[in-house]
């Protein structure tokens, strides 16, 4: 468990995901994240482009409804600190991963559910 958010790892990853991938557009130094619609209402997987550790930011918790721009977590690649932002409002349902976890292309990040129709 993560500051209060139950860890799932791969649990219901693969059967709730549907099929298309999208990209969320990088705005300045901020990382660009790939996401999967789930059939979850309203829920996107959010996807590692990025090869790296992580390092959650401190402030995620299952209650906080997080606004756009604010700081979801950091990936490290090459001593490059990546920063990923919320791109609309939203609420962590899971994190699938640990600080400082090693993550490749493609690994689930987080599960957000959406609370604006963006």
């Amino acid at each position: 468990m993560i500051n209060g958010i139950p860890n799932y790892k791969n649990n219901c990853i693969e059967e709730n995901t549907l099929l298309e991938i999208k990209g969320i557009q990088s705005k300045h130094n901020q990382v660009s994240v790939v996401y999967k619609e789930t059939r979850i209402k309203n829920c996107r997987l959010f996807i590692s482009r990025l090869v790296g550790f992580v390092h959650i930011a401190p402030v995620i918790s299952m209650t906080k409804i997080l606004r756009p721009n604010d700081l979801v977590m950091t990936i490290e690649e090459l001593d490059v600190l990546n920063e990923v932002h919320m791109e609309q409002s939203g609420k962590i349902e899971a994190v699938y991963v640990e600080e400082n976890q090693f993550v490749m292309y493609g690994t689930p990040l987080l599960l957000i559910r959406c609370l604006d129709s963006s």
